[in-house]
């Protein structure tokens, strides 16, 4: 499934493959809240806010996800304070930075430059196998860039998700952005913009199956398809794709969003304990044990640029973000909490489930919920529709669901 990230004035949409079924629920779910009271909408579950885009200017928008790329979309997206596109000035600066870094990172790394060029070249599959093989169980040899390097992704995964030359035009952009906001060259929003950008790219030239759970190895069956996508430039699809990033509606509506990176029980208890609350709460949460993070760790290094411990043949951060709502063991109970605190917020609710879950019988097991924190019954629709999984725990990229969307009304 893809998630459009903006509703670019060119009418061109930029796209992010993510878990589950928003962009098709979209249109449903936002024909729902119409039916709800007025006041703000809150999607405790953002993702790349597709429901929330839906929704549009109706009312206002506050959006959450324990993801912080996807914090940094729904920020970009809805609360951005200004519009600016970057000047040309201000680009031709960028862009010489970038390439000041670009050589100099270039020339340190000219050995394995050469070496991975070769092999892409004459199509030596051996070489490229063991460059992959060296990237993936490269040891953590530092753990910020106290100097000023910039040296992250050559340092973590160059040969693996990138090429070497890509690799090093990730942290040469990264260094060309930090540089500008930092010296004023560019404004903050622009600079979560660009970085948006940046993030689109890397998914576009990396060598994986559309997502981060891991790299693809090369083989002879791929071998192709690895060299075509390893001659990708970051950089000029970051500026290809900058120019479908635009924030929604008008600044003094944006001025009044929201945008929150917690998770979804504590933001709804502590939204209970303020004097400013939403009227309308949009719940679809995750419901398999694939832990969304082991998608997306990619996009978070990208924003964070903390140099994080990396682990395993995906190179997972450390630390990474884990929800409760993955786990057998606990999601009825979140689920439970979640309906309980909403109700006492008084907020009506309404919450997105599949029929195949990790919540048994959720039709009958979640409307008991219902019943037991709202005390009475709730409207329930049933959708057919395609679910991403990634190839997760299903193996299976797409499968037809059959999803339940619970309305309460407060």
């Amino acid at each position: 499934m893809l998630e459009k990230l903006g509703v670019p004035v060119s009418g061109v949409n930029i796209c992010i493959p993510y878990m589950g079924t928003k962009r098709q629920l979209s249109p449903e779910i936002s024909q729902i809240v119409r039916q709800c009271r007025s006041g703000v909408f809150l999607d405790a579950f953002a993702g790349m806010a597709s429901v929330a885009q839906a929704v549009g200017q109706e009312r206002q928008i506050w959006v959450n996800d324990l993801q912080v790329f996807a914090n940094l979309v729904g920020k970009v997206l809805f609360c951005s304070d200004e519009t600016l596109p970057v000047s040309e000035k201000a680009f031709r600066n960028l862009e010489a930075t970038f390439e000041h870094k670009r050589l100099e990172l270039s020339k340190d790394n000219s050995t394995q430059i050469f070496e991975e060029e070769r092999a892409l070249s004459c199509g030596n599959l051996e070489s490229l196998q063991h460059l992959f093989k060296t990237s993936t169980k490269r040891e953590n040899c530092r753990e910020i860039a106290t100097d000023g390097r910039y040296d992250l992704f050559i340092s973590r995964y160059a040969g693996s998700y990138f090429s070497t030359k890509q690799a090093i035009e990730l942290d040469s952009a990264r260094f060309a952005l930090d540089r500008a906001v930092s010296e004023r060259v560019i404004t903050t929003d622009q600079f979560d913009r660009l970085l948006v950008a940046l993030g689109m790219a890397m998914n576009k030239c990396s060598t994986s199956t559309g997502h981060f759970a891991q790299p693809l190895a090369p083989s002879v069956k791929n071998l192709v398809r690895i060299t075509k996508e390893r001659e990708r430039s970051v950089w000029r699809t970051m500026k290809i794709e900058l120019s479908s990033i635009n924030p929604i509606g008008s600044a003094s509506w944006r001025r009044n969003n929201r945008v929150f990176k917690q998770d979804a029980v504590d933001l709804v208890k502590q939204l209970n304990e303020s004097n400013i609350r939403p009227s309308v709460i949009y719940a679809d949460p995750p419901y398999t044990d694939d832990q969304y993070s082991r998608f997306y760790h990619m996009y978070e290094t990208l924003v964070l640029y903390d140099y994080p411990a990396c682990t395993g043949r995906g190179r997972y951060r450390d630390r990474r973000a884990r929800s409760v709502f993955n786990l057998a063991s606990g999601a009825m109970n979140a689920v439970s909490n979640l309906i309980q605190l909403t109700a006492q917020l008084e907020a009506d609710l309404i919450l997105s489930y599949p029929e195949k879950g990790l919540i048994n019988d959720p039709r009958g097991t979640i409307g008991n919920l219902f019943r037991k924190h709202y005390g009475r019954e709730a409207a329930v629709l049933e959708l057919s529709h395609k679910h991403s999984t990634f190839g997760g725990s299903t193996g299976q990229a797409n499968m037809p669901a059959t999803e339940f969307v619970f309305r309460m009304a407060a």
